[in-house]
């Protein structure tokens, strides 16, 4: 009303507030804050209105929601921030502990009374060593104690003297705590749990098997709601148990009839009358015929408490820990509580209780279907519980490794990395090199047509003597050999004359060199470096081809013919050095027994891929060209673009269709996720996709009512 004194308007009864004085109202409420503030603002309003029509008659109610209320995008999804990464966990630990304390302190703790006779008002925490309890929580597998304790999160109070009054001896309260851990257990909203029945609570809990710090799942009888009536939550036992102590601590320690209240303080509410469970302590100690429920402002100055006491001991933990509130280590706990009155505005604690059932959503998205988190939080339907959903970056990016490896896996045989130094190879090179040699089945070619005996192998045998022989030598053999992805380079890579002077156009011919040493673990990129040479030779067969149907002057083409005969010599000389390596792979599998080590190839039961269809065998060149530049091909490339462009087609991804294409491994690595993206909404494996791409096709045709035209398939080009 102040609104209507400050404006020069007359000032009404609320029965007689018109239009008029209610537009002046309306526009100078929540003036200035974003359209969400001013509706909540306006809602508040318009709830004060719908009781004065309540209550009188001949009210007319002078306010429109689509008149008078901002018009505002409502958010895809909550903007109630969380608590930060791996905080939760110890926090609910914290919650616990905290708990443990108070019911020590109010039901098991003989000097009691005298503890909390001795208190003083100037007395912010309380020493836990000082009590003969001292709660612990749990971070990282470890326990540690919680030393002091905030007396704004429990409060205390003490009889009156000589004089009957509500409370029956000393006791601490216990209700924000246990608010707190049924909020965090159940994602509840916090004004439900305020108005819990102490008589109905627990109606229909199994009490023949219960156990109060079990997770297995009871019902929780919650007997209000915001959204709808009363209803049954699905909770852990726990829950049960925490509810249960405040039960206890009710019969306790509070004097008075209990009987009923109205929810809400509202006599005409549509709930049932209740005893409250979260029973308050009046101020002055009288003793009236019903309790209060405990307020939200006090919960809420109390869980502002209680989230600075765990940032607190959090922070101090790990110097690396983010806690919910940023804690001023140059202050003690008593320091840092008294910040809590100045942390307003861009300053504000952004964690409230209403993080809560975010939070418990957020939590469980991940593992459980919206249908039966929904039974937990009371909501009315899954696209609420997917609203209050918010995952983690780092259960995202554990999710995206995993299903990387999955898909990787499901597509093709995995890539041994032999040029890494943690490879089986190398470190068995490391420790025996000629027992490596035997284990990873090696082999290389012989060059009869030399005057001197060249071999790969005899040359590390040498360096090996070497070694033997040089004493002050300290560097491993490891560091005198190249290992590529194809073979092992005795020369590190710096290849001798009689080598260097065969090669074509600065190609070195490493697959009939006699010099290169393959094994077992080389075979998956020897497989992928074919590939990869017959793109380029039949690239180039397709120019001579072309040239000879031309009648061209086939002399001016010597040096595609001189590369393409390159090519043809290497695959020929790499298909046999495979052929050789799968017989070896055969004779390897069967021992038990390796004098160094077992070949990753044999160890991981690595196998050759057989293809279905065109589209599997793209996937796999894509993952080999991927893990290794030297296998992508242009040829690869055209076939990965046209394969792009006919499925974002199929499946109606103009937009994207009609962008231009990436290149290199950026192309190689978009079209791996428009593959994994149709395969995971589908529920479709790789073999089956063809058949589900030309029903997607069909489908969207239809849509569009058969006017989409798809890219011809090229001729000699498998349908993908």
């Amino acid at each position: 009303m102040h609104i209507l004194i400050s404006s020069g308007e007359d000032l009404p009864e609320p029965k007689n507030i018109n239009r008029g004085q209610a537009k002046v109202i309306i526009s100078k409420l929540g003036k200035g804050l974003k359209p969400s503030s001013r509706r909540s603002l306006l809602a508040m309003l318009e709830h004060f209105f719908d009781y004065l029509d309540i209550v009188h008659h001949d009210f007319n109610k002078p306010i429109n929601r689509k008149l008078d209320f901002p018009i505002g995008k409502r958010s895809k999804s909550t903007v109630k921030e969380l608590f930060p990464e791996d905080t939760f966990a110890p926090y609910l630990s914290y919650l616990y502990g905290m708990a443990e304390w108070v019911w020590y302190m109010n039901h098991h703790n003989r000097n009691r009374d005298e503890f909390i006779l001795c208190l003083s008002q100037y007395d912010k925490t309380i020493r836990t060593s000082d009590t003969g309890f001292s709660p612990i929580f749990r971070y990282e597998g470890k326990y540690y104690p919680i030393e002091e304790i905030p007396r704004q999160v429990f409060p205390s109070f003490r009889p009156r003297v000589k004089q009957l009054c509500q409370i029956k001896s000393c006791t601490f309260i216990p209700h924000y705590i246990h608010l707190s851990i049924v909020m965090a257990e159940t994602g509840i909203r916090l004004m439900a749990l305020r108005w819990l029945d102490d008589l109905t609570y627990d109606q229909n809990v199994d009490r023949d098997f219960f156990y109060e710090r079990s997770y297995l799942v009871t019902k929780l009888w919650v007997n209000s709601d915001k959204s709808h009536d009363a209803w049954e939550a699905d909770v852990s036992e726990t829950v049960i148990g925490i509810l249960d102590r405040q039960s206890a601590w009710k019969k306790a320690f509070l004097n008075g009839d209990d009987l009923p209240i109205y929810y809400d303080n509202h006599e005409l509410s549509e709930f049932d009358m209740i005893k409250p469970l979260f029973a308050q302590v009046d101020p002055h100690l009288q003793i009236k015929g019903s309790f209060s429920v405990v307020t939200d402002p006090t919960y809420r100055k109390a869980f502002k408490h209680s989230l600075m006491h765990f940032s607190y001991i959090y922070s101090k933990l790990n110097k690396h820990n983010i806690s919910p509130i940023d804690i001023h280590h140059d202050k003690d706990l008593a320091g840092n509580l008294e910040r809590i009155k100045n942390l307003k505005g861009d300053d504000k604690i952004i964690i409230t209780p209403h993080t809560m059932r975010a939070q418990f959503v957020s939590n469980n998205i991940t593992i459980l279907p919206t249908s039966i988190i929904k039974k937990s939080t009371g909501h009315v339907d899954d696209a609420h519980v997917i609203y209050y959903a918010k995952i983690d970056s780092k259960y995202l990016n554990a999710q995206k490794a995993s299903q990387e490896r999955e898909f990787k896996d499901f597509v093709a045989p995995m890539m041994v990395d032999t040029r890494s130094k943690k490879s089986a190879l190398q470190q068995a090179f490391s420790m025996d090199a000629n027992g490596t040699l035997n284990d990873f089945g090696a082999v290389s070619f012989t060059d009869h047509d030399s005057k001197e005996t060249r071999s790969g192998m005899l040359i590390i045998k040498e360096k090996l003597d070497k070694f033997v022989c040089d004493t002050n030598e300290t560097a491993n053999i490891t560091d005198q050999l190249a290992f590529n992805s194809t073979h092992i380079c005795p020369f590190n890579n710096k290849c001798p004359p009689s080598i260097t002077k065969n090669a074509t156009g600065g190609l070195l011919r490493c697959g009939e060199c006699p010099y290169s040493i393959k094994t077992v673990d080389h075979l998956p990129a020897i497989g992928a470096k074919i590939r990869s040479l017959t793109d380029k030779a039949a690239e180039l067969e397709v120019i001579l081809n072309e040239a000879k149907a031309n009648g061209a002057d086939m002399s001016s083409y010597i040096n595609e013919i001189t590369l393409k005969q390159f090519y043809c010599g290497e695959v020929s000389a790499w298909a046999t050095t495979a052929t050789c390596l799968d017989m070896m792979v055969k004779s390897l599998s069967k021992k038990d027994k390796w004098l160094v080590r077992e070949p990753d190839f044999i160890r991981e039961k690595l196998t050759k891929l057989k293809s279905t269809n065109e589209l599997t065998n793209t996937l796999v060149r894509i993952e080999e060209a991927i893990s290794s530049k030297e296998f992508l091909t242009s040829k690869l490339e055209a076939k990965v673009a046209l394969f792009r462009s006919k499925i974002l087609a199929q499946t109606g991804q103009f937009k994207a269709l009609l962008k231009d294409a990436p290149t290199d491994q950026t192309l190689l690595t978009e079209f791996k996720g428009i593959i994994k993206a149709i395969c995971d909404i589908s529920g479709i494996g790789i073999n089956d996709l063809p058949e589900e791409l030309e029903r997607i096709e069909v489908d969207v045709q239809k849509t569009l009512g058969d006017t989409l035209l798809l890219p011809v398939t090229r001729a000699g080009f498998v349908h993908a």
